[in-house]
């Protein structure tokens, strides 16, 4: 018996082509398009990796500030208590000055932070570099 194997190229093809696509999305591979009223939930992280580069606004509860002991830079980490899975503001010691108040301020308060996301060691986080990007929510 002889099998034509060009019969089945067709499904094969098509098939190939839906596991891709399928395996892209779920890896995030996908580009995000920017827009101007971005917004998220700071326990989101995932959603908040895809839009590395934009503009977003992320709120949530501060679970932690930190300031290590060089003294160069605090964090801000909010939407999850566990500091590595929580997504964090930074402040670098370039911009403390800009700050009148004490950073560690927001600690237990629901914020937002407005600017740019980046990723930092697999973990999104937006640099802050003046006080109008934090806002507490009351």
């Amino acid at each position: 018996m002889k099998l034509n194997r060009h019969k089945n190229k067709p499904i094969f093809i098509v098939l190939t082509f839906m596991i891709t696509a399928i395996a892209i999305g779920s890896c995030n591979l996908l580009p995000t398009e920017c827009s101007s009223d971005l917004a998220f939930s700071a326990s989101n992280m995932s959603k908040i990796k895809r839009y590395k580069g934009c503009e977003a606004t992320v709120s949530g509860l501060v679970y932690t500030t930190y300031m290590p002991k060089s003294k160069k830079v605090f964090f801000i980490n909010l939407g999850n208590p566990d500091y590595e899975k929580a997504f964090t503001g930074v402040i670098f010691e370039s911009s403390f000055d800009n700050f009148n108040q004490p950073l560690d301020r927001y600690e237990g308060n629901k914020i937002s932070i407005y600017g740019t996301i980046n990723i930092y060691e697999n973990r999104p986080q937006i640099i802050v570099k003046y006080p109008e990007q934090i806002k507490i929510i009351e």
